[in-house]
C-alpha cells in the first residue's frame, strides 16, 4: 500500500473537459450561397454542388443553413441532440462527438468527468482533488471509514480498487488485515500438522 501526501497544489480547477471533441460550438444560421432567387422569387441553383446535410445526408435546398463548424452544415430540421432530440439552433451551444450532436446538458451527463465518490459531473468552475487516477469534488474527498473530510496536506491511502481512507483508518485496516492473515496462517499450519499425524 502506497501512502501519498496531498499538497495544496492538488486542489485545482478542472481543465477543459471537452478536449477530445468539437465542443462548445455555436450553430450559426447562414445564407445558402449555393442558391439564388430568380425574378419570381424561386430558388435557382447558383453552383454545381449544393451543401450536404450532415444529419440526413441530403442536399440542402433551404435558403438558410445551420453551420456548426466550417465543414458541418445542417438542415434546420435535422440539427437535434442525439439523446433528447431537442432541436439545436443558433441560440444554443452544441457539442459534436464521433459525428453525433448533443445539447450541453446531455453531453456533460454522458461524457463529462464525474466524481469518483458521488458520481456527479463537475462544472467548469469546480475545484477538485485528485488521488492517482481518481478525481473528487472537494466536499467528497472524505475518508470512507470515518467520513472526515481530507484537506490539502493530509495523508491518505487508496485501497481495494480506489476506496479513500485517512492515514489513521488505513493503519487500523492494515493492522487488522495483518493479524487476520497471521491467524489464518496459524490455523492453516495447525490443520496441516494434524493431517500429517495421520
Amino acid at each position: 500500500m502506497v501512502m501519498a501526501e496531498i499538497g495544496g497544489h492538488l486542489a485545482h480547477q478542472l481543465p477543459n473537459l471537452h478536449n477530445h471533441t468539437q465542443s462548445g460550438l455555436q450553430p450559426s444560421l447562414v445564407m445558402n450561397h449555393h442558391l439564388e432567387l430568380d425574378c419570381h422569387g424561386h430558388d435557382v441553383i447558383k453552383k454545381q454542388r449544393l451543401s450536404l446535410c450532415v444529419g440526413c445526408g441530403g442536399q440542402i435546398h433551404d435558403q438558410y443553413i445551420l453551420r456548426v463548424a466550417p465543414d458541418l452544415e445542417w438542415h434546420a430540421a435535422c440539427l437535434k441532440c442525439q439523446e433528447c432530440r431537442q432541436f439545436l439552433d443558433e441560440s444554443c451551444t452544441c457539442f459534436v462527438r464521433d459525428g453525433k450532436t448533443y445539447c450541453k446538458r446531455d453531453y456533460v451527463r454522458l461524457f463529462g468527468t464525474k466524481c469518483d465518490k458521488c458520481g456527479n459531473s463537475f462544472s467548469k468552475n469546480d475545484f477538485v482533488m485528485r488521488a492517482k487516477t481518481k478525481i473528487f469534488h472537494i466536499e467528497c474527498f472524505r475518508c470512507s471509514a470515518c467520513a472526515r473530510q481530507l484537506l490539502p496536506g493530509d495523508e491518505f491511502a487508496l485501497r481495494d480498487g480506489g476506496i479513500l481512507y485517512c492515514k489513521e483508518d488505513h493503519d487500523v485496516l492494515e493492522k487488522s488485515s495483518q493479524s487476520s492473515l497471521t491467524s489464518s496462517s496459524i490455523e492453516s499450519n495447525n490443520n496441516n500438522s494434524s493431517s500429517n499425524n495421520n
